[in-house]
C-alpha cells in the first residue's frame, strides 16, 4: 500500500457564533502525482477544507497529516517549502510589479533579507514563461484585470517551485480559452513537473479531463470517487448538479435539461 502524501483522518470543522458544523469526519487522502478536483456548490466547505490543509484554519477534531507528519508540527516556512497556495482572497500591494509579487513566491528559500539568488531568478522566469506573462511582467499590480491577477497568484505558486499545488478556484474571472490555458498548465504540472495538485473548481467538465480524482461535498461529508466513476452513477450528478445537466453514456457527454 503506498504512503499517501496527504492524510485527513476523522475531521471536523466548526466555526462562527452558535460553532456550527461546516465539515464532519472527514477521511480523505492524496497520493503523490494525482490531481485531485473538489466539487461542490457554494457554501459547502471547499475553501474551508483548503485552509485546513494549509494550516490557516484549525479543525475542531481530527488530524490532517503531510508526509506522515501531523500539520501543526511543521513550521510555517518548512510548510511553505512544501505546498503552494493559490488563493483568491490573496492581498497584496497594488503599486508592485507583476514580477516583483511573483518572486514572492521565493521568500522560504530566500535568508531573512530576501536576497534572490540566481536559482530564484531562475524560478521566477519559468513562472512567468509557464503563465504566458511576459509582456505584463513589468506592469504595476494595479492595472491588471480581475483575469490577469489571476493568472499572477498562479505563477507566484508556481515560482515556489513545491512539490504540491493547492488552489481555491484557479479559474475563477478567466473566459474560456484562459480557463483552457490554466487547466491544461496543471495537468503539464504533473504530467511534466511531477507535482501533485489538489484544487476546488466550478468548472466541472474541464476538471474531469485531468482529474485522477474527485471530492465531491455531500452536505458535511465528502465522496472521494474517480471521473468515471461519477459519470456512471447519476446520484452523484444530482448531488453536483440537479436534474439540469445528466451524462450521456452513449454520445460520451453532459447534457442540460
Amino acid at each position: 500500500m503506498r504512503t499517501p502524501l496527504l492524510h485527513i483522518e476523522n475531521l471536523g470543522v466548526s466555526y462562527g457564533k452558535g460553532q456550527e458544523s461546516v465539515l464532519s469526519d472527514i477521511n480523505l487522502q492524496v497520493h503523490k502525482n494525482e490531481i485531485v478536483v473538489l466539487l461542490g456548490e457554494n457554501g459547502v466547505g471547499k475553501s474551508t477544507l483548503l485552509k485546513c490543509i494549509v494550516g490557516q484554519l484549525k479543525p475542531n477534531l481530527g488530524a490532517i497529516k503531510l508526509y506522515d507528519k501531523h500539520l501543526e508540527l511543521w513550521s510555517k516556512r518548512d510548510l511553505a517549502k512544501q505546498i503552494s497556495w493559490v488563493d483568491t482572497q490573496l492581498s497584496f500591494s497594488e503599486y508592485i510589479s507583476v514580477e516583483e509579487f511573483i518572486a514572492f513566491g521565493r521568500y522560504p528559500f530566500t535568508n531573512w533579507l530576501g536576497k534572490l539568488k540566481q536559482n530564484d531568478i531562475q524560478s521566477i522566469s519559468e513562472a512567468i514563461s509557464d503563465c504566458g506573462l511576459s509582456e505584463l511582467k513589468s506592469k504595476c499590480m494595479a492595472r491588471l484585470s480581475d483575469g490577469e491577477k489571476q493568472k499572477v497568484f498562479i505563477a507566484r505558486a508556481l515560482a515556489q517551485k513545491t512539490s504540491f499545488l493547492l488552489l481555491d478556484e484557479p479559474t475563477t474571472h478567466l473566459d474560456a480559452k484562459n480557463t483552457a490555458s490554466v487547466f491544461s498548465l496543471l495537468k503539464k504540472q504533473r504530467t511534466q513537473e511531477g507535482k501533485t495538485i489538489l484544487f476546488s473548481s466550478h468548472k466541472f467538465e474541464n476538471a474531469l479531463h485531468i482529474a485522477d480524482k474527485i471530492w465531491l461535498f455531500d452536505g458535511k461529508s465528502i465522496i472521494s470517487t474517480t471521473p468515471d466513476e461519477f459519470k456512471k452513477d447519476s446520484r452523484l450528478q444530482q448531488l453536483l448538479l440537479g436534474d439540469f445537466v445528466k451524462y450521456d453514456e452513449e454520445k460520451e457527454v453532459f447534457r442540460w435539461y
